[in-house]
């Protein structure tokens, strides 16, 4: 792993605000050395900060150490994760990532909720603990992810990822006032009018044509299948989560490029 570090102090501080969980965290994938669409991810850390009242960190010296830190990188593929400190100090860190284990998700439904309303909502903070605990209770009955509902009942998002739903032909992603976390790969298919937003019950997922997923490490991930309380709906390959996934990879690449 490569790592590159800027501190004024010491994380094994009792203050330190890792152990406080005040935090923001990026995840990037690094690709022929070059942090895809770190520019994205950088602008999304800035408007959290701002948001949290972070202060003024320096921006300019994390993109830098990103790139240069991806410049160094030997392996085919990484996974980049900046995180940035409510006092400004940051941590880049880069392991070896790999595109293979990627398959279609089998999500359940979180029987908690999430808070649309919350300080946190909407930002990638490194207070995570609720989601790893419902990822963990997913894979203990066998679930890739769950499907995370607000407190209106409505669909904001997975655990890690945001969730798309074609239905009557139209790609729908849930609208940022549900809470779910303002994704890298969702801006990019709803900017280039692949997408649209749109308030989704739960019920419209079970009678959807496809559902898929999305994060900046994976691009387009299908879903096998959906499953709640004794229900199940099976999903087959769907021609257009298949040419979604294509178009995303490819505006991944040039947008990075550019």
């Amino acid at each position: 792993m490569h790592v590159s570090f800027s501190s004024a102090g010491s994380i094994a501080d009792v203050g330190h605000p890792w152990l406080r969980g005040d935090g923001l965290f990026e995840t990037i994938r690094v690709q022929g050395n070059v942090p895809l669409l770190l520019g994205r991810h950088i602008a999304r850390m800035k408007r959290s900060s701002e948001a949290l009242r972070y202060g003024n960190p320096d921006f300019d010296s994390i993109e830098g150490n990103a790139t240069d830190l991806a410049n160094s990188w030997t392996g085919d593929m990484g996974r980049m994760r900046i995180t940035l400190f409510s006092d400004g100090e940051f941590l880049i860190t880069i392991e070896e990532f790999s595109l293979a284990s990627t398959m279609p998700a089998k999500l359940g439904v979180a029987k908690y909720t999430l808070d649309e309303g919350a300080l946190l909502a909407g930002h990638k903070s490194l207070s995570y603990a609720a989601n790893a605990t419902l990822l963990r209770f997913a894979a203990e009955s066998g679930l890739s992810d769950v499907v995370v509902l607000n407190k209106t009942g409505l669909v904001a998002e997975s655990c890690i990822a945001n969730i798309f739903a074609i239905i009557d032909g139209r790609v729908a992603t849930p609208p940022l006032a549900s809470g779910c976390l303002p994704g890298i790969a969702r801006q990019l298919l709803l900017e280039k009018g692949l997408a649209s937003e749109t308030e989704l019950p739960l019920d419209q997922l079970f009678n959807a044509e496809a559902l898929f997923l999305t994060n900046s490490m994976r691009g387009v991930v299908p879903v096998s299948s959906l499953t709640e309380k004794g229900r199940i709906k099976n999903f087959i390959t769907h021609p257009e989560v298949q040419n979604l996934a294509k178009r995303l990879e490819e505006l991944f690449v040039l947008e990075s490029h550019a």
